[in-house]
């Protein structure tokens, strides 16, 4: 899968497999056989038989249509607040000097605060889900956090070995404005680049709630039961 490198890639390619939401594959030598066989007779087996890969499917896809719909819209949601917030920052009006010629940092501090907590619902809320393009677009998203550690660091938001960011109060409360603004603020700031990923994001999984997904975001539920056999099947 070479769409998905990077060194946070290992953290979204787990999720996903871990997260398929097909628990019958079986395990042990006894369970599968030779990859030709699996393939050929298109049989999974188990402690207690269930048959084909396509009964599975047939059995299985109106219950796993509905966790993947629910997974794949919560994705949805968390991305376009994170969209709202980064997009808010970048935007620039939460830099502006009020009257007295001085910023409101509480308004600042709020914003900062608001992304961050919509960030890390996001990284979350990809653990949970099967879709191919919201899943690269994650992978490509800590990829820019992480280009922009320093700068974040600096004022204040650093990144924890889960991929989620964590705000120090009193450094953002300290930071010059102007090194704030220079990370959030403008088009080709820090927040601008992850408002147009997390845009990406919240359509590309709103759009797959289906549970089968279409050439823009990835593999139908039944081709996910396939890759699930071929990768826990011992062979």
């Amino acid at each position: 899968m070479s769409y998905i490198s990077g060194t946070s890639s290992a953290y979204f390619i787990n999720a996903y497999l871990k997260n398929s939401g097909y628990s019958f594959v079986g395990s042990g030598s006894k369970a599968g056989g030779t990859l030709t066989n699996m393939l050929k007779n298109s049989e999974i087996k188990q402690t207690s038989s269930i048959g084909s890969i396509k009964d599975i499917y047939e059995n299985s896809n109106k219950t796993s249509s509905s966790l993947v719909n629910a997974d794949e819209a919560t994705l949805s949601k968390n991305a376009a607040a994170l969209q709202k917030s980064t997009a808010a920052l970048a935007s620039g009006s939460m830099f502006e000097k009020n009257s007295e010629g001085g910023y409101d940092r509480e308004k600042i501090a709020e914003g900062v605060n608001t992304m961050v907590s919509d960030y890390n619902k996001t990284i979350k809320a990809f653990q949970n889900s099967e879709n191919i393009a919201a899943l690269s677009k994650g992978v490509s998203m800590t990829q820019t956090t992480s280009a922009f550690s320093g700068a974040l660091r600096r004022i204040g938001v650093s990144i924890n070995s889960d991929n989620t960011l964590s705000v120090d109060s009193k450094k953002l409360d300290s930071a010059a404005v102007s090194d704030i603004k220079s990370v959030l603020s403008g088009n080709y700031s820090y927040s601008a680049k992850i408002s147009e990923k997390a845009k990406f994001v919240s359509e590309a999984a709103g759009s797959q709630l289906s549970g089968i997904y279409n050439s823009k975001g990835g593999v139908s539920t039944y081709s996910n039961a396939i890759l699930a056999a071929m990768l826990s099947l011992q062979v």
